[in-house]
């Protein structure tokens, strides 16, 4: 599976980076036919206390595109979730197409 990393206002370090990488690799797991994995990091917010860090995933399966945006003060949480939402969207898209 390709997977794609892309940031608005900001430059992705290497280790979150690697997180990303690390946790989209386990959707492999749930569905065997995921063409692509596209994920968005993007922050709101003015100033630093009310930040918010977005993550959205876009996966490309077979006949489908699977969609998912979570958000969470810092970047590793919003992961966690979104990867949490897509697990379950995947998990609910195989039932329904197997």
């Amino acid at each position: 599976m390709r997977t794609e990393i892309n940031a608005a206002h900001f430059e992705v370090d290497d280790n979150l980076k690697e997180l990303i990488n690390k946790k989209v690799a386990k959707f492999e797991r749930f569905f065997d036919h995921i063409i692509d994995c596209m994920v968005f990091l993007n922050e709101e917010g003015h100033s630093e206390h009310n930040k918010v860090q977005i993550v959205e995933i876009k996966l490309n399966v077979k006949e489908a595109t699977l969609f998912c945006k979570e958000s969470a003060p810092q970047h590793e949480a919003a992961i966690d979730l979104a990867v949490e939402n897509m697990k379950r969207q995947l998990k609910k898209y195989k039932q329904k197409h197997s």
